[in-house]
């Protein structure tokens, strides 16, 4: 299971923050599957995933129909951005 939930970031306009989590249930023992191994596998999973949403999401952005939904709901995604700037401001806080 894989899991991204990306979010404008408080950086700036320029910034997104991103949480990403995978599990996997895999039938082999501990021992026999080095750490190593596991993180050039997340490695490769991850930045395929960040890719493929650079190159069909961030790069057409304006050609996609999340703006018109925006502007057709602002109530509705108005508070939807206060809850992702809360949660964000609560993630640097806690970072720090």
């Amino acid at each position: 299971e894989k899991l991204n939930y990306f979010m404008p970031s408080l950086v700036g306009p320029n910034h997104i923050d991103a949480i990403s989590s995978l599990r996997a249930q895999l039938p082999i023992p501990q021992w026999l599957l080095s750490i190593e191994l596991v993180k050039r596998f997340l490695a490769d999973i991850f930045t395929a995933t960040l890719r493929t949403i650079k190159e069909q999401v961030a790069n057409d952005w304006d050609n996609l129909p999340f703006n018109a939904d925006i502007e057709a709901d602002p109530a509705f995604f108005g508070k939807l951005q206060e809850i992702v700037d809360a949660s964000t401001a609560k993630l640097c806080r806690e970072s720090l």
